[in-house]
């Protein structure tokens, strides 16, 4: 049995714990951010401007600083994982509202509920996103190439390369990642088709490094009847062993089932991944005949009579690579079957052209993207290894903040739209007299919400309080200072822009997570020896 330790009132260290890793990711911000320099657990270098890189490359020897870094750096991620960016926006916000808060406490004295406060932080912080959604903008194709510029640290080629990829091929478009033989970087349109799931279970990832399953050359597997036992799909696994080829299964799992795909998954005797289906009745059986015909599996189903038990390697399917995330699967498809898909995409049309439902025809619709692609390969081209890895994170970045602009449209970047709802918060605070709890959370909500551009100034080596104060008197909503080429001007005009959704993501996990610290009173960690 492992002994614990037990700390009352941790703050100060859970503090210290949050500031390193506020340090740590917070000199990549901005367009003058540095690169971090990183060591593996193996000692190869890694060099990286990538804030979620840096904040997982992070372990505290201090048990309690640890685990607070470890909380704060779980909702960074969390942002990035729903927003495709902001992950270092968030731990710094994180830390500004915990040590401001603080602050406010240790003023105030006992008169303070921590409870109370906490609450109306959450409230007054929820108003302030309102504010901002109120002044967003929907994107057109030069917007987009600022949002995938910026997120690729100022990158114009990466930038204009994912935008241009967006604008010909549709905003449902999916990138797959891959290393370009020649060294340069280039986008081409491939047969793939996208699965609104992700793995089933976290035992399946491969790719540890950026929480992913992905293989390549798959065996394909569809059913839209449960898996309810192991034996019903033991003559597919062997196929896989034998053939030394992975295998891809769509469909729902009992857990008992799972459970031993994990445990051979773990043992190395399998290379799989489950992913559930989506939809239901209907509709999700009509999904699965089009991944049938796509991938040119035989579709298990009490519709065509196939039962689990006589199921044999002639119901798989194939495709070249297929891409798991924990919200989402990527499924690059073979050419032989390009004539099927060609044939079902004709079909469905007629379908579509025919029906007056309007509840189905969302429906159809989604069928004919999904048939028709919408998969680039982005290539990425590198000179070393280290300059690879640092490239891929930042495309990345890139390709996420761009779809996320694309489904929630843009605010002013550079740190300003954070500004504003200091600002916001400010004006508010002087008419609030009698609500000490509102009052009060409008105070850390306004000092906090300004250390991103403040950031962002400082990386630059510009000069933080006369610009801020500048730019804060602005009564210009849109008005800010583009920090790389150091002028004032309209962010939006400039180019300089956030998605909202990354704006949202970040107040909303940076508040949850300062909460949670905040009204922690005692860690329980290992003993250490």
């Amino acid at each position: 049995m492992i002994e614990k330790e037990i700390l009352i009132n941790p703050s100060e260290k859970m503090i210290n714990g949050i500031k390193k890793l506020r340090d740590a990711v917070g000199s990549t911000l901005g367009p003058g951010g540095s690169t971090v320099l990183l060591e593996d657990e193996i000692g190869r270098p890694h060099s990286t401007k990538d804030g979620v890189t840096v904040a997982k490359s992070l372990n505290l020897s201090d048990p309690v600083e640890h685990l607070a870094m470890s909380v704060v750096r779980q909702a960074s991620m969390k942002t990035g994982d729903n927003a495709g960016d902001g992950t270092t926006t968030s731990v710094i916000i994180a830390h500004e509202i915990i040590s401001q808060a603080k602050q406010v406490i240790a003023q105030e004295q006992e008169s303070v509920n921590i409870h109370s406060l906490c609450d109306a932080i959450k409230s007054q912080m929820k108003a302030s996103i309102e504010y901002v959604e109120s002044k967003k903008i929907d994107v057109d194709t030069s917007l987009l190439s600022s949002v995938a510029k910026i997120s690729a640290n100022n990158d114009e080629e990466i930038g204009n390369l994912i935008a241009d990829a967006y604008s010909t091929l549709g905003k449902d478009l999916v990138f797959t990642m891959e290393e370009s033989l020649d060294g340069s970087t280039y986008v081409e349109a491939i047969e793939g088709t996208r699965i609104k799931k992700g793995y089933s279970s976290g035992y399946l990832i491969n790719d540890k490094e950026k929480s992913r399953v992905i293989y390549e050359n798959c065996l394909v597997m569809i059913s839209d009847k449960k898996i309810e036992t192991i034996e019903s799909i033991m003559e597919l696994l062997k196929f896989s062993i034998s053939n030394q080829k992975p295998l891809l299964i769509v469909a729902e799992l009992e857990q008992a089932v799972m459970q031993a795909i994990n445990v051979n998954k773990a043992s190395g005797k399998l290379r799989v991944n489950v992913v559930s289906p989506e939809g239901v009745g209907n509709s999700r059986f009509e999904l699965l005949e089009d991944l049938c015909v796509m991938t040119g599996a035989k579709l298990i189903s009490d519709e065509t009579g196939d039962g689990m038990f006589h199921i044999t390697p002639d119901f798989l399917g194939r495709c070249k690579k297929v891409v798991s995330t924990s919200s989402e699967t990527t499924i690059v498809l073979p050419s032989e079957t390009a004539d099927a898909v060609s044939n079902k995409l004709e079909e469905v049309k007629q379908v579509l052209d025919k029906n007056q439902d309007k509840s189905l025809i969302y429906h159809i619709k989604d069928r004919l993207s999904r048939l028709h692609g919408g998969v680039a390969a982005l290539y990425v081209g590198a000179r070393t290894e280290v300059e690879m890895k640092e490239k891929k994170d930042r495309i990345d970045d890139a390709v996420q903040a761009t779809r996320a602009a694309l489904e929630q449209g843009v605010v002013p970047g550079g740190g300003v739209s954070y500004l504003r709802a200091a600002k916001r918060a400010e004006r508010w605070s002087k008419v609030i007299t009698e609500d000490l709890y509102k009052k009060l959370a409008l105070k850390i909500i306004f000092l906090s919400l300004q250390e991103p551009i403040y950031l962002i100034l400082q990386n630059t080596g510009s000069e933080q309080t006369k610009i801020m104060t500048k730019v804060y008197r602005n009564k210009n909503h849109n008005y800010g200072y583009d920090a790389k080429n150091k002028v004032y001007g309209d962010m939006i005009q400039m180019g300089v822009v956030d998605p909202f959704k990354v704006f949202k993501n970040v107040l909303e996990n940076a508040t949850s997570v300062a909460v949670e610290i905040l009204t922690t009173n005692a860690t329980i960690t290992n003993k250490r020896a």
